[in-house]
């Protein structure tokens, strides 16, 4: 029996950005995905993705290694298991029951997807289960080849469900990203919009637009370099900043990145004195406000739930995989 563990991702600052190669701050939560493969007493192997979806479906690997689907219905999930398989040359010497478990990720009332990387989650658990490489660093490099080829993307997300903790991440860099030190006196607040979105749909919409990347791009790296400071009141003024470049990015691609209530919730932030930006792809799924007041904080939850967004019990998660 092998067992692995993966938790999600937030992004602070850079996203879009980081797919030209600026740098992502990212941290890892402690959202995790949960992955076992088990000895099936059965003539068939079974894949299960509570989460995604509850059921069973049943699967062969021919020798070479593909993955050959048993059942008439769609699989959920079926492209996870297919690459992971490709990069970690799965080949069970008997039938296996894999379940890959990514219930920590949806909305307990209305089982929507809250945005914090499971698919990247799932990936990085699923390789390392099935993988006989067993360094972070080895692990790292096969799932974000396998998820590249599911959803291209940066890989920023694989590399916080990879390292944990908190993580400076550029695209191109081959060497294990770099970790930073959370400051002391900086509180994160976490908020779900209720709206679950689509990241690879909105790259797509950004990616056919006429993107003005150099300003977010600017903003990216000196975002980068106040965290890398430690300084609140750099990284505070630099994640305004470059939610700011961020906002003139959306309206001039129509990403909808401030959609479903994120920009409401920027205008709240700035009357209480709290810095709020949209996580990620935006149009939905989640948002963080940053401050150094737990006052001003527990203030703006009030705004918050005027939008209909909703806190959640989020903490930065340090040991990744």
């Amino acid at each position: 029996m092998t067992n692995a563990m993966a938790p999600g991702k937030l992004i602070l600052s850079g996203e879009y950005a980081v797919l030209q190669d600026a740098p992502a701050i990212v941290m890892a939560v402690n959202r995790r995905a949960h992955v076992s493969v088990t000895r099936h007493d059965d003539s068939q192997s079974v894949f299960e993705t509570p989460g995604l979806a509850e059921g069973a479906w049943h699967f062969d690997v021919d020798d070479d290694g593909t993955i050959r689907w048993l059942d008439e219905t769609r699989v959920p999930g079926a492209t996870l298991l297919e690459a992971v398989a490709r990069q970690t040359d799965f080949r069970p010497m008997s039938p296996v029951r894999v379940n890959v478990d990514t219930q920590s990720f949806f909305e307990r009332a209305g089982g929507q997807k809250l945005g914090l990387g499971s698919s990247a989650a799932a990936t990085v658990a699923l390789t390392a289960a099935l993988s006989e490489s067993r360094t972070d660093e080895e692990i790292w490099q096969k799932a974000r080849r396998a998820h590249g080829e599911m959803q291209g993307g940066s890989g920023v997300d694989i590399a916080a469900s990879s390292f944990g903790g908190l993580l400076c991440y550029r695209q191109s860099a081959e060497a294990v990203p770099a970790s930073l030190n959370w400051p002391a006196s900086l509180v994160c607040r976490v908020y779900f919009s209720g709206v679950s979105a689509s990241t690879p749909a909105a790259v797509d919409r950004v990616r056919l637009a006429d993107a003005p990347w150099d300003a977010l791009v600017a903003a990216a790296d000196e975002a980068a370099v106040a965290w890398a400071s430690g300084e609140c009141a750099a990284i505070l003024g630099s994640v305004q900043a470059f939610t700011s470049r961020l906002r003139d990015f959306d309206e001039v691609t129509s990403a909808g990145i401030f959609n479903a209530g994120h920009a409401e919730m920027c205008k709240g932030g700035e009357e209480f004195g709290v810095v709020y930006k949209p996580s990620g792809a935006g149009g939905g799924d989640c948002g963080v406000a940053l401050s150094t007041d737990i006052g001003k904080l527990d203030a703006f939850d009030r705004v918050a739930s005027s939008c209909g967004f909703v806190s959640l019990d989020i903490e930065r998660d340090n040991s990744g995989l």
